[in-house]
């Protein structure tokens, strides 16, 4: 349909031929296919808009869906393929329908995401749309009608809303619409006719977010948009995100507005101050338009043939297969259900926040796979009762992996039981694991809890880095924690790590045994672990060789120094004496004094270090003080918690109002 309009409304009026022609290509032979055509025109409306302000115009070769019962797929009718003879505001649609059937139903644009079961439409409205200045999106706004059998009249009714945003500045790749409470405005929809009135009844894949941009990537020109969407009620209203061509965004936000309808257009003010735009970013939209995510190590970035990233809120979509997820903000029941993936990233849609993110199952990455988690709240809600399941990620026995990386970026974790990432299969080999920034909470009816943990096997990792975490035990169970465990005394074998990094952490009240935070079969190339604080995290009677490799390799450079450790009436000290290798190994000092705030609750956001950290410490033992006020050990955290408005952030509701 000629996009000359805004918004479009159209009434046909149905005109049977007698002459039959059986379709040998329908699955129903006892339907009587016969060429038939449909007068349509435009519905009397006062939100129409085009450059008279109220005509609708077809073009020749448009195409609607008419549902007769002719075309079943198992329950469902897909419908018959009806076209537009001429361009114009009236048209003739023709195409071959069932005479017989006791009513028509159509559907308008003609796609084979469209069906009809039991009054039942399924449709979808795109999450991604191209547009022009002045004009909607082609094939978005879903119009739906109904002629009863022998009617001469089947009047079509518009299903979607029109917001209409004024773009005033250039340099603009992308325009995404998103309500402040996350709210379903696209993606695939059910829907019934209602006496007229077109009402959704459910959403089996929703959206909560649209972008539209250009049909070959170019700039946005300045002038007026519209996003195509579900009626909808934006209870904390909405916000625009306009994506720049150089990769910053900025962002607008609208306050509470009324109910908006389908039949709609919602008209923002035009002239929108320049006070309301502020700096932003949104990881979601910054990937969507082709930019680079770096977390650690990885580079995450749009490919020209791969899909957009999809956005989810409150388990919608389901984190279900390969691909790129940003979890909104705002959501409360974000979640997956995924195994068996390969590449698959997760991540917050603001870097300055973490989104809930709720894990339903074990999961499994295939060969190959890369896994990333960035700026979320991980929590599962799986049944810990079985010590065999109850791990976040799991390589089942008698499979034979070799993954590129498991990347944990700036992401809170708890709920964790036996393990967190357990590789029970044979011969495993990773690029890649990496924990940095995160908050980890241990929380488990398990005596014995591990981060990393292989079962014996000959695994090997190439690179393993812990870095600037909070690792906290909350279980009085908690009797053995590891941040690696990959080795077990009963086999000659086990795991081997050739690049450790274990800097700037801090682990608090999560007991290790005298096997050490880290205890697999080698250690090779580089041991890097410094700056790290241990308090109340082994027994006080006990030595404990906190770094523990059974074999280390003949040509291991060791940087090992300034980390300390504090343990209530300790005796006994942290050694490394088991790290054999070149280079500096300093042996962990002994604290005199608590580092931890007396308000330390890393599970609820609380963090800092005392300021009697400006007072030595002493290293139990050469006997000399060493001054750790200007150093950055620990994990380095702000005081206030980790999920609230953070350096960056941008904005708030406040400082914004309505536009």
């Amino acid at each position: 349909m000629k996009k000359t309009i805004l918004y479009l409304a159209i009434a046909a009026v149905a005109a049977v031929s007698c002459v039959k022609e059986q379709n040998p290509g329908v699955e129903a032979p006892e339907k009587n296919l016969v060429p038939m055509e449909f007068v349509a025109c435009s519905e009397m409306t006062k939100t129409v808009l085009a450059e008279d302000g109220m005509s609708v115009e077809w073009i020749e070769g448009d195409q609607v869906a008419i549902f007769d019962g002719s075309n079943m797929n198992g329950d469902a009718d897909e419908g018959q393929r009806f076209k537009a003879q001429s361009s114009g505001a009236s048209v003739v649609l023709a195409g071959n329908a069932d005479p017989a059937a006791e009513e028509y139903y159509a559907i308008y644009p003609f796609s084979s995401g469209h069906s009809f079961n039991n009054g039942v439409f399924t449709t979808q409205i795109k999450a991604q749309q191209t547009v022009k200045a002045g004009s909607m999106a082609d094939d978005c706004a879903v119009v739906v009608g109904k002629a009863e059998a022998g009617s001469t009249t089947m009047e079509f009714k518009n299903v979607c809303t029109l917001i209409k945003f004024p773009l005033e500045v250039s340099g603009v790749k992308s325009l995404t619409l998103i309500g402040n409470n996350n709210e379903v405005i696209a993606g695939q929809f059910n829907l019934t006719w209602n006496d007229g009135d077109p009402k959704v009844t459910a959403n089996p894949k929703p959206e909560v977010a649209v972008t539209l941009r250009d049909a070959e990537g170019a700039d946005l020109e300045i002038g007026d948009y519209y996003f195509t969407i579900l009626p909808t009620e934006f209870t904390k209203g909405f916000s625009v995100i306009l994506g720049m061509n150089e990769g910053t965004q900025q962002i607008i936000r609208r306050g509470a507005v009324p109910a908006l309808s389908r039949n709609q257009i919602f008209r923002t003010q035009n002239n929108i101050p320049a006070a309301a735009y502020k700096a932003h970013e949104s990881n979601y939209v910054k990937y969507n338009d082709g930019f680079a995510l770096t977390y650690s190590h990885l580079t995450v970035q749009k490919g020209a043939e791969d899909a957009y990233a999809k956005y989810v809120n409150d388990g919608a979509p389901s984190v279900s297969a390969d691909g790129v997820y940003f979890v909104g903000a705002e959501s409360k029941n974000a979640a997956t259900s995924t195994q068996a993936f390969g590449p698959l990233v997760v991540a917050g849609d603001e870097p300055s926040k973490r989104a809930p993110f709720t894990l339903h199952a074990v999961m499994q990455p295939k060969n190959g796979g890369k896994f990333v988690c960035a700026d979320l709240d991980i929590t599962s809600n799986r049944d810990a009762s079985d010590s065999s399941t109850d791990c976040f990620f799991n390589q089942t026995s008698g499979l034979n992996s070799s993954y590129d990386c498991m990347l944990f970026y700036d992401c809170k974790i708890s709920g964790v039981g036996n393990a967190f990432v357990r590789m029970l299969g044979d011969a495993i080999t990773m690029d890649y694991f990496v924990m940095e920034d995160c908050d980890y909470i241990v929380e488990t009816t398990y005596e014995n809890s591990y981060v990393l943990y292989f079962n014996g096997v000959q695994s090997t990792v190439n690179n393993v880095v812990f870095h600037n975490n909070v690792f906290h035990g909350k279980s009085a169970a908690l009797k053995d924690f590891k941040l690696a465990h990959g080795y077990r005394s009963k086999s000659s074998t086990g795991a081997t790590i050739n690049n450790l990094k274990v800097t700037n952490n801090t682990v608090s009240y999560a007991v290790t045994k005298t096997d050490g935070y880290v205890f697999v079969n080698k250690l090779e190339n580089m041991v890097e672990v410094h700056n790290n604080f241990f308090v109340e995290s082994q027994l006080p009677t006990s030595i404990t060789y906190y770094i523990y490799p059974v074999q280390c390799g003949s040509s291991l450079e060791l940087n090992v120094t300034g980390n300390y450790f504090y343990v209530t009436g300790a005796t006994k000290a942290l050694n490394n004496g088991k790290l054999t290798g070149t280079g500096t190994k300093n042996t962990p000092g002994l604290l005199t004094f608590n580092p931890l705030v007396k308000t330390w609750d890393p599970a609820n956001g609380v963090f800092g270090y005392e300021d009697n950290l400006k007072y030595y410490g002493t290293f139990n033992t050469a006997g000399t003080e060493k001054n750790v006020s200007s150093t950055t050990n620990g994990a380095q955290r702000t005081t206030t918690p980790a999920a609230q408005d953070r350096a960056g952030y941008g904005y708030s509701s406040e400082e914004l109002g309505n536009y």
